[in-house]
């Protein structure tokens, strides 16, 4: 009996055991399961979305590109040819200067400029590539023969800003927004964990002793897996980083009031104290500064007092955008020319100089054709250029304390000048480009800084950051909030029989007889967005841009009408938008180019031939469009592109 019993006891344990165990390994198993799920869960959550895709060789058709400075940044060697690149493009060159190829933004490479470029070989390769980066176009790879496209599929990551290959295959771009990312030829990835959403503006050294620049951080040395940062409060001039330079165990770190010089991860000591240093170039015993107006700096790092080259003709660089070395010799890069530095005197000589473009900038802020089919450009801070109508090269130039950030351009055909709305006031120009008249506070203008401008029979109306000043034969009348306006900032206005319409930072107001008899916003009316950026006449009513919420249509009785293939938080550039024919033209943010079809009622978005996304400004004459960006003007027939 005893034995029995003691037999039960004994299966009865052996079973609980045995229960006991399948359930703690089911335990194990479950958990084992659950991290490794985690575990793939983590490393597909730190991939980067990415695509590849070849760039066609097929160029737009009908679109000329306009001339304009080529904007060098950055340069590299590569198959012994030098290959350049700037905003407008990419530029090849041989070893004795002869320009070889051009590859022009737009054209031939995406509608973004480029910023960047590296050389070398990433794992999976044979040979190296060509490594560009661009403002928001991604990474461009170059294998000589063509050019295809790494683009981001995500968003928040903002724009590259530096390219660094490492001896191990790997490559790594700094974001503006989204920190340091590496390329290992298959996937992309954050660099590490905690240079995530980092604002990288440089990178220099290498994998095991990596320095990376800050927009308001400083400087970041990573090494061993961990990060140290270094700041202004322990020894580095300012937080703000523009370049970074290694030259055996010493690396130079450039601000815009010095730069500082850091010895194995230590920081030493600061050089060259209250010189902007854009570019930095270190050799053994000297560091190069590249300067925005000062010239090329010269420190003897044995004496910190250096000299610093001071130009002394035009033929010298009195800036340096990239300093590099190809096979020992310092080169310096410029906004349009390429330097050597003599070995024997340490003076620089000019190797390669772009061809003269003739305008005097790229970031076109507003277009006009006077009466004579000459094309005025209005740029964002470097004034006014009249270009031949037939040649489209610059005939006058104007840039002074007044006419340097240009807002708008208007023809006044009732008075046979061209009106120009500045930050600093309005100033009245002759057909042959002579200042004739500045009009500011002290003429009765409620502020000086100038939006737009509407032309009328009797004077003008201006759109001020203060209101509507109404200049007529009876004086200057001011228009703002107090009297009913949706908002004091103007930024454009549309004139059309008697009633003036503005578009303010607060709503539409309709303006009649110097009063406003109604006003429109986000909580009277379908507009998605108070800003108003732009006013169009068009068909007895009228195209209104906004800033965020895209194009809407209002009728003569007051009717609005929304569109549906409009995209969604659309941004129309302050008067960017042109009534041609039977469209509408609104330039865009960061979409290019949209046109209405008001037969068909349907928007086309156009970005081929483009040199940026960023259209800012609209003209039209003889059958031919121009469409102004923040990076040049190209000209396109008007049939072609209403098609």
């Amino acid at each position: 009996m005893l034995r029995s019993i003691a037999h039960a006891r004994l299966r009865w344990a052996v079973l609980a055991g045995a229960v006991l165990l399948t359930s703690f390994s089911l335990f194990w198993i479950v958990r084992a399961k659950w991290a490794l799920e985690q575990a793939e869960a983590d490393i597909s959550e730190s991939r980067i979305a990415f695509q590849i895709r070849p760039i066609s060789d097929s160029k737009p058709a009908l679109v000329d590109f306009l001339p304009a400075p080529p904007d060098f940044r950055d340069a590299q060697l590569f198959h012994d040819l030098l290959y350049i690149c700037g905003a407008g493009g990419i530029w090849t060159y041989d070893l004795a200067g002869d320009l070889r190829a051009t590859y022009l933004v737009g054209r031939d490479l995406p509608p973004s400029p480029p910023v960047a470029m590296a050389v070398g070989t990433v794992a999976g390769d044979a040979e190296p590539k060509l490594w560009i980066g661009t403002a928001s176009a991604g990474i461009l790879v170059f294998d000589g023969v063509g050019f295809s496209q790494i683009q981001l599929l995500g968003t928040g990551y903002g724009n590259i800003t530096s390219l660094l290959i490492l001896p191990t295959g790997i490559l790594l771009a700094g974001l503006s927004e989204g920190g340091v990312i590496a390329y290992n030829g298959a996937t992309i990835k954050p660099f590490h964990s905690s240079l995530r959403n980092v604002p990288v503006t440089a990178l220099g050294g290498s994998e095991g002793d990596l320095w990376i620049g800050t927009r308001d951080r400083g400087v970041i040395h990573w090494k061993g897996g961990s990060t140290e940062e270094f700041h202004d409060q322990n020894g580095l001039p300012d937080n703000r980083v523009l370049s970074i330079a290694a030259a055996e165990d010493r690396t130079f770190v450039g601000t815009a009031v010095g730069a500082a010089e850091f010895r194995d991860g230590k920081y030493v000591r600061n050089v060259a104290e209250g010189v902007l240093s854009q570019t930095l170039l270190a050799t053994k015993d000297h560091l190069l500064i590249g300067t925005v107006d000062e010239g090329i700096v010269d420190v003897k790092l044995s004496n910190v007092k250096g000299p610093r080259f001071t130009p002394v003709s035009d033929f010298e660089p009195h800036t340096a955008r990239r300093l590099f070395e190809i096979r020992g010799i310092p080169f310096a890069l410029t906004r349009d020319s390429l330097f050597e530095q003599e070995a024997r005197t340490s003076l620089w000589t000019r190797r390669i100089a772009a061809e003269s473009a003739g305008w005097t900038d790229r970031n076109v802020s507003a277009l006009s054709v006077d009466s004579a089919g000459k094309l005025w450009i209005g740029y964002f801070d470097r004034g006014i250029d009249i270009a031949d109508s037939g040649t489209m090269r610059r005939t006058v130039h104007v840039e002074d304390e007044q006419v340097f950030c240009v807002n708008r351009i208007v023809p006044d055909p009732h008075r046979n000048v061209q009106v120009v709305a500045t930050a600093n006031g309005l100033v009245l120009f002759s057909p042959e480009g002579k200042i004739l008249r500045r009009i500011g506070r002290s003429d009765g203008l409620i502020a000086d800084h100038v939006s737009d401008v509407a032309v009328r029979p009797d004077g003008l109306a201006v759109a001020t950051a203060a209101g509507v000043t109404l200049f007529d034969a009876g004086g200057p009348q001011s228009i703002y909030a107090f009297h009913g306006l949706a908002n004091n900032h103007v930024y454009a206005l549309g004139q059309s029989g008697s009633r003036l319409f503005a578009g303010t930072l607060g709503g539409l107001s309709v303006i009649d007889a110097g009063f406003v008899r109604a006003s429109y916003t986000t909580s009277n009316s379908p507009l998605k967005q108070n800003w108003i950026s732009a006013v169009v006449p068009f068909g007895g009513g009228w195209f209104i841009g906004t800033y965020g919420g895209g194009v809407l249509q209002l009728d003569a009785d007051g009717q609005w009408t929304d569109f549906p293939d409009m995209p969604p938080h659309t941004v129309i550039n302050p008067n960017a938008m042109l009534a041609v024919s039977n469209r509408i033209l609104a330039g865009t943010l960061d979409r290019g180019l949209l046109v209405y079809d008001s037969v068909e009622h349907r928007w086309t978005p156009i970005t081929a031939g483009l040199p940026s996304l960023n259209v800012t400004a609209l003209a039209a004459s003889d059958g031919r469009i121009f469409v102004g960006t923040d990076n040049g003007i190209v000209r396109m027939p008007m049939e072609g592109l209403l098609r």
